[in-house]
Protein backbone atom coordinates (compact mmCIF):
# COMPACT_ATOMS: atom_id res chain seq x y z
CA UNK A 1 0.00 0.00 0.00
CA UNK A 2 1.11 3.46 -0.56
CA UNK A 3 2.73 5.53 2.46
CA UNK A 4 1.54 8.54 2.83
CA UNK A 5 4.28 11.66 1.99
CA UNK A 6 6.89 12.36 4.43
CA UNK A 7 5.82 8.89 6.38
CA UNK A 8 8.13 6.46 4.14
CA UNK A 9 10.12 4.67 7.31
CA UNK A 10 8.86 6.50 10.69
CA UNK A 11 5.24 6.41 12.27
CA UNK A 12 3.34 10.04 11.92
CA UNK A 13 3.59 10.66 15.13
CA UNK A 14 7.58 10.63 15.58
CA UNK A 15 7.53 12.97 12.91
CA UNK A 16 4.49 15.17 14.03
CA UNK A 17 6.47 15.95 17.04
CA UNK A 18 9.89 16.35 15.19
CA UNK A 19 7.94 19.02 12.46
CA UNK A 20 6.68 20.67 15.74
CA UNK A 21 9.90 20.85 17.60
CA UNK A 22 11.45 22.28 14.42
CA UNK A 23 8.82 24.75 13.40
CA UNK A 24 8.73 26.17 17.08
CA UNK A 25 12.58 26.33 17.02
CA UNK A 26 12.32 27.97 13.32
CA UNK A 27 9.61 30.88 14.65
CA UNK A 28 12.03 31.62 17.49
CA UNK A 29 14.76 32.09 15.39
CA UNK A 30 12.88 34.36 13.07
CA UNK A 31 12.80 36.67 16.00
CA UNK A 32 15.85 37.40 15.52
CA UNK A 33 15.95 38.27 11.94
CA UNK A 34 12.98 40.48 11.21
CA UNK A 35 11.79 40.83 7.89
CA UNK A 36 12.24 37.16 6.51
CA UNK A 37 9.81 35.36 5.06
CA UNK A 38 7.46 33.71 7.25
CA UNK A 39 8.25 29.94 8.23
CA UNK A 40 4.85 27.33 8.33
CA UNK A 41 4.35 23.75 8.70
CA UNK A 42 4.82 22.51 5.45
CA UNK A 43 7.37 24.62 4.52
CA UNK A 44 9.45 22.91 7.53
CA UNK A 45 8.00 19.38 7.16
CA UNK A 46 9.45 19.72 3.32
CA UNK A 47 12.55 21.22 4.14
CA UNK A 48 13.54 18.15 6.81
CA UNK A 49 12.59 15.35 3.78
CA UNK A 50 13.19 12.06 5.29
CA UNK A 51 15.50 12.63 8.16
CA UNK A 52 14.83 11.08 11.23
CA UNK A 53 12.44 12.21 13.91
CA UNK A 54 14.77 11.21 16.33
CA UNK A 55 18.24 13.28 14.78
CA UNK A 56 15.62 16.48 14.26
CA UNK A 57 14.61 16.23 18.10
CA UNK A 58 18.14 16.31 19.10
CA UNK A 59 19.41 19.23 16.76
CA UNK A 60 16.26 21.33 17.52
CA UNK A 61 16.67 20.64 20.61
CA UNK A 62 20.08 21.44 21.31
CA UNK A 63 19.88 25.03 19.81
CA UNK A 64 15.88 25.73 22.02
CA UNK A 65 18.11 25.08 25.35
CA UNK A 66 20.66 27.32 23.97
CA UNK A 67 17.84 30.01 22.90
CA UNK A 68 16.79 29.76 26.79
CA UNK A 69 19.56 30.59 27.89
CA UNK A 70 20.24 33.49 26.17
CA UNK A 71 16.43 34.66 28.27
CA UNK A 72 16.79 37.33 30.23
CA UNK A 73 20.79 38.04 30.27
CA UNK A 74 22.79 40.88 28.83
CA UNK A 75 24.35 38.63 25.80
CA UNK A 76 22.49 38.62 22.61
CA UNK A 77 22.21 36.15 19.75
CA UNK A 78 25.60 36.03 17.91
CA UNK A 79 28.99 34.95 18.60
CA UNK A 80 29.18 37.14 21.61
CA UNK A 81 26.37 34.95 23.15
CA UNK A 82 27.50 31.42 21.71
CA UNK A 83 31.58 31.83 23.43
CA UNK A 84 29.40 32.91 26.66
CA UNK A 85 26.91 29.68 26.07
CA UNK A 86 30.37 27.39 25.77
CA UNK A 87 31.97 29.25 28.89
CA UNK A 88 29.20 28.52 31.06
CA UNK A 89 28.87 24.92 29.64
CA UNK A 90 32.42 24.66 30.99
CA UNK A 91 31.75 25.86 34.16
CA UNK A 92 28.78 24.11 34.99
CA UNK A 93 30.14 20.83 34.02
CA UNK A 94 28.05 20.04 31.02
CA UNK A 95 28.49 16.88 29.29
CA UNK A 96 31.26 16.71 26.80
CA UNK A 97 29.26 16.86 23.92
CA UNK A 98 26.91 19.14 24.79
CA UNK A 99 29.04 22.17 22.99
CA UNK A 100 29.22 19.71 19.73
CA UNK A 101 25.79 19.36 19.51
CA UNK A 102 25.23 23.01 19.28
CA UNK A 103 27.33 23.78 16.83
CA UNK A 104 25.58 20.89 15.00
CA UNK A 105 22.38 22.72 15.93
CA UNK A 106 23.42 25.52 14.46
CA UNK A 107 24.59 23.88 11.21
CA UNK A 108 21.15 21.88 10.81
CA UNK A 109 18.92 24.85 11.48
CA UNK A 110 20.79 26.46 8.60
CA UNK A 111 21.79 23.75 5.84
CA UNK A 112 18.55 21.88 6.53
CA UNK A 113 16.14 23.99 7.50
CA UNK A 114 17.07 26.97 5.63
CA UNK A 115 17.09 29.41 8.37
CA UNK A 116 18.71 32.67 8.46
CA UNK A 117 21.47 32.28 10.93
CA UNK A 118 25.21 33.75 10.59
CA UNK A 119 27.34 30.96 10.62
CA UNK A 120 30.07 33.14 10.95
CA UNK A 121 28.68 33.28 14.67
CA UNK A 122 30.76 29.59 14.96
CA UNK A 123 34.45 31.31 14.93
CA UNK A 124 37.36 29.88 15.51
CA UNK A 125 37.42 30.69 19.59
CA UNK A 126 33.86 28.93 19.68
CA UNK A 127 34.99 25.74 17.55
CA UNK A 128 38.46 25.67 19.93
CA UNK A 129 36.27 25.46 23.14
CA UNK A 130 34.03 22.80 21.44
CA UNK A 131 36.84 21.17 20.92
CA UNK A 132 38.46 21.30 24.70
CA UNK A 133 35.13 20.42 26.45
CA UNK A 134 34.76 17.61 23.72
CA UNK A 135 38.47 16.21 24.89
CA UNK A 136 36.95 15.18 28.43
CA UNK A 137 34.73 12.32 26.66
CA UNK A 138 35.51 9.44 28.60
CA UNK A 139 36.54 6.37 26.72
CA UNK A 140 34.11 4.75 24.14
CA UNK A 141 32.06 1.76 25.23
CA UNK A 142 31.11 -0.72 22.76
CA UNK A 143 28.68 -3.27 22.94
CA UNK A 144 30.44 -6.35 24.20
CA UNK A 145 30.86 -9.63 22.21
CA UNK A 146 29.21 -12.89 22.93
CA UNK A 147 30.93 -15.75 24.03
CA UNK A 148 31.08 -19.09 22.44
CA UNK A 149 29.64 -20.36 25.42
CA UNK A 150 26.80 -17.82 25.59
CA UNK A 151 25.50 -18.58 21.99
CA UNK A 152 25.31 -21.94 23.14
CA UNK A 153 23.66 -20.96 26.46
CA UNK A 154 20.79 -19.69 23.65
CA UNK A 155 21.28 -22.48 21.76
CA UNK A 156 20.29 -24.83 24.46
CA UNK A 157 17.02 -22.78 25.70
CA UNK A 158 15.97 -23.17 21.96
CA UNK A 159 16.17 -26.75 22.62
CA UNK A 160 15.42 -27.20 26.31
CA UNK A 161 12.78 -24.22 27.42
CA UNK A 162 9.36 -25.47 27.78
CA UNK A 163 8.01 -22.40 28.01
CA UNK A 164 6.89 -21.42 24.91
CA UNK A 165 7.72 -17.83 25.07
CA UNK A 166 11.23 -18.50 26.65
CA UNK A 167 11.94 -20.96 23.58
CA UNK A 168 10.64 -18.35 21.15
CA UNK A 169 12.53 -15.37 22.55
CA UNK A 170 16.08 -17.70 22.37
CA UNK A 171 14.85 -18.42 18.64
CA UNK A 172 14.65 -13.95 17.73
CA UNK A 173 17.54 -13.77 19.81
CA UNK A 174 19.74 -16.59 17.24
CA UNK A 175 18.12 -14.86 14.59
CA UNK A 176 18.96 -11.23 15.27
CA UNK A 177 23.15 -12.74 15.94
CA UNK A 178 23.33 -14.73 12.86
CA UNK A 179 21.72 -12.33 10.75
CA UNK A 180 23.64 -9.60 12.06
CA UNK A 181 20.54 -7.40 13.14
CA UNK A 182 19.61 -4.60 15.39
CA UNK A 183 16.24 -5.01 17.13
CA UNK A 184 14.57 -2.21 15.11
CA UNK A 185 15.85 -4.24 11.13
CA UNK A 186 13.50 -6.83 12.25
CA UNK A 187 10.09 -4.56 13.13
CA UNK A 188 9.11 -4.03 9.63
CA UNK A 189 9.57 -7.84 7.76
CA UNK A 190 7.84 -7.45 4.53
CA UNK A 191 8.30 -10.92 3.28
CA UNK A 192 10.48 -13.92 4.58
CA UNK A 193 11.63 -16.94 2.22
CA UNK A 194 12.86 -19.77 3.36
CA UNK A 195 15.73 -22.00 1.43
CA UNK A 196 17.46 -24.38 3.23
CA UNK A 197 18.33 -27.58 4.29
CA UNK A 198 19.11 -28.73 7.93
CA UNK A 199 22.72 -26.87 8.26
CA UNK A 200 22.85 -25.74 4.71
CA UNK A 201 21.41 -22.55 3.16
CA UNK A 202 19.59 -19.83 4.21
CA UNK A 203 16.07 -17.84 5.68
CA UNK A 204 15.75 -14.49 4.21
CA UNK A 205 14.01 -11.62 5.70
CA UNK A 206 13.14 -8.33 3.54
CA UNK A 207 12.58 -5.23 5.60
CA UNK A 208 11.25 -2.61 4.83
CA UNK A 209 12.74 -0.33 7.29
CA UNK A 210 16.48 0.13 8.62
CA UNK A 211 19.06 2.42 9.73
CA UNK A 212 20.98 3.44 6.25
CA UNK A 213 17.64 4.07 4.89
CA UNK A 214 17.90 7.80 3.65
CA UNK A 215 18.71 7.58 0.11
CA UNK A 216 15.52 7.76 -1.62
CA UNK A 217 16.85 4.42 -4.02
CA UNK A 218 16.79 2.56 -0.55
CA UNK A 219 14.17 3.87 0.47
CA UNK A 220 12.30 2.40 -2.64
CA UNK A 221 14.13 -1.03 -2.28
CA UNK A 222 13.97 -3.89 0.38
CA UNK A 223 16.67 -4.66 2.62
CA UNK A 224 17.75 -8.73 2.57
CA UNK A 225 19.13 -9.82 6.03
CA UNK A 226 20.77 -13.24 5.01
CA UNK A 227 20.48 -16.07 8.30
CA UNK A 228 22.60 -19.05 7.96
CA UNK A 229 21.07 -22.21 8.93
CA UNK A 230 24.70 -23.06 9.59
CA UNK A 231 25.53 -21.63 12.99
CA UNK A 232 28.53 -22.59 15.72
CA UNK A 233 26.81 -26.30 16.81
CA UNK A 234 26.97 -28.43 14.10
CA UNK A 235 23.47 -29.56 14.41
CA UNK A 236 20.51 -27.51 12.63
CA UNK A 237 18.90 -24.57 14.68
CA UNK A 238 17.15 -22.60 11.82
CA UNK A 239 14.52 -25.25 11.39
CA UNK A 240 13.83 -25.03 15.57
CA UNK A 241 14.09 -21.41 15.56
CA UNK A 242 11.31 -20.95 12.74
CA UNK A 243 9.60 -24.11 14.76
CA UNK A 244 9.41 -22.49 18.28
CA UNK A 245 8.08 -19.05 16.68
CA UNK A 246 5.69 -20.77 14.85
CA UNK A 247 4.40 -22.50 18.27
CA UNK A 248 3.30 -18.88 19.48
CA UNK A 249 1.75 -17.97 16.69
CA UNK A 250 4.08 -15.40 14.74
CA UNK A 251 4.63 -15.91 11.33
CA UNK A 252 8.08 -17.03 9.67
CA UNK A 253 7.16 -17.60 5.84
CA UNK A 254 5.41 -15.67 3.01
CA UNK A 255 4.04 -11.97 3.26
CA UNK A 256 4.05 -10.18 6.85
CA UNK A 257 3.32 -6.69 5.32
CA UNK A 258 5.95 -5.12 7.36
CA UNK A 259 5.20 -6.59 10.56
CA UNK A 260 7.61 -7.53 13.48
CA UNK A 261 9.24 -11.11 12.95
CA UNK A 262 8.69 -11.25 17.25
CA UNK A 263 6.26 -9.44 19.42
CA UNK A 264 6.31 -9.06 22.91
CA UNK A 265 3.07 -9.89 25.71
CA UNK A 266 1.32 -7.33 27.25
CA UNK A 267 2.00 -8.20 30.72
CA UNK A 268 3.79 -11.74 31.66
CA UNK A 269 2.12 -14.76 30.37
CA UNK A 270 -0.77 -12.35 28.55
CA UNK A 271 -1.66 -11.79 24.89
CA UNK A 272 1.50 -10.81 21.91
CA UNK A 273 1.18 -6.98 21.43
CA UNK A 274 1.00 -6.41 18.06
CA UNK A 275 4.33 -4.46 18.65
CA UNK A 276 8.04 -5.73 18.80
CA UNK A 277 10.56 -5.08 20.94
CA UNK A 278 12.15 -2.18 21.62
CA UNK A 279 15.99 -2.55 21.91
CA UNK A 280 16.15 -1.78 25.73
CA UNK A 281 13.15 -4.89 25.69
CA UNK A 282 15.81 -7.02 23.60
CA UNK A 283 18.53 -5.90 26.02
CA UNK A 284 16.23 -7.40 28.99
CA UNK A 285 15.56 -10.66 26.81
CA UNK A 286 19.16 -11.34 26.06
CA UNK A 287 20.27 -10.73 29.70
CA UNK A 288 17.80 -12.50 30.93
CA UNK A 289 18.33 -15.50 28.55
CA UNK A 290 22.10 -15.15 29.78
CA UNK A 291 21.16 -15.31 34.02
CA UNK A 292 22.60 -11.79 33.55
CA UNK A 293 21.51 -8.39 35.48
CA UNK A 294 18.76 -6.78 33.82
CA UNK A 295 17.35 -3.38 33.51
CA UNK A 296 19.74 -0.24 32.48
CA UNK A 297 23.82 0.00 31.70
CA UNK A 298 25.77 -2.82 33.51
CA UNK A 299 29.60 -3.36 33.87
CA UNK A 300 29.28 -6.26 31.68
CA UNK A 301 28.38 -4.21 28.83
CA UNK A 302 25.50 -6.74 26.75
CA UNK A 303 23.03 -5.23 24.81
CA UNK A 304 20.69 -5.62 22.12
CA UNK A 305 23.66 -4.57 20.21
CA UNK A 306 25.82 -7.30 21.45
CA UNK A 307 23.82 -9.34 18.48
CA UNK A 308 24.99 -7.55 15.85
CA UNK A 309 28.44 -7.11 17.01
CA UNK A 310 29.01 -10.57 18.11
CA UNK A 311 29.61 -12.31 14.38
CA UNK A 312 31.04 -9.29 12.67
CA UNK A 313 33.94 -9.29 15.14
CA UNK A 314 34.09 -12.87 14.96
CA UNK A 315 34.36 -12.14 10.76
CA UNK A 316 37.28 -9.61 11.80
CA UNK A 317 39.15 -11.76 13.69
CA UNK A 318 39.08 -14.27 10.99
CA UNK A 319 40.50 -12.19 8.44
CA UNK A 320 37.63 -10.98 6.32
CA UNK A 321 38.15 -7.62 4.74
CA UNK A 322 36.35 -4.31 5.29
CA UNK A 323 34.00 -4.93 2.14
CA UNK A 324 33.64 -8.00 3.06
CA UNK A 325 32.72 -7.08 7.21
CA UNK A 326 30.88 -3.68 5.67
CA UNK A 327 27.95 -5.98 3.84
CA UNK A 328 27.94 -8.53 6.31
CA UNK A 329 27.19 -5.53 8.39
CA UNK A 330 24.71 -4.28 5.92
CA UNK A 331 27.09 -0.74 5.59
CA UNK A 332 27.85 -1.45 1.63
CA UNK A 333 25.49 -2.31 -1.01
CA UNK A 334 24.70 -6.47 -1.02
CA UNK A 335 22.22 -6.52 -4.13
Amino acid sequence: SKRPAGDISDSADERHKAVSKALALALRLRENSPGEPETDWQSVSASIGTRSPATVLKRANAVLAFCRWLEGRQVQWGEAGLWAYLLNLERTGAGPSSAASVLSGLRFCFYVLGLPIDLRMISRRVLGKSEQLGAGAEWTRRATILTMAQVRVLRRRLETEEDPFARAAAAYLLVLLYGRCRSADLLHVVRIECDFEECRGFMTLFTGKHKARRAHRRRTELLPVLVPAQGIVTSPWLGAARRALADLGLQVSGELGERPLFRVPSSPGGELQERGPTSEETSDLLRGSLGLATGGRHQHGVSSHSLKATCLAWSCKFGLDVESRSILGRHAASV
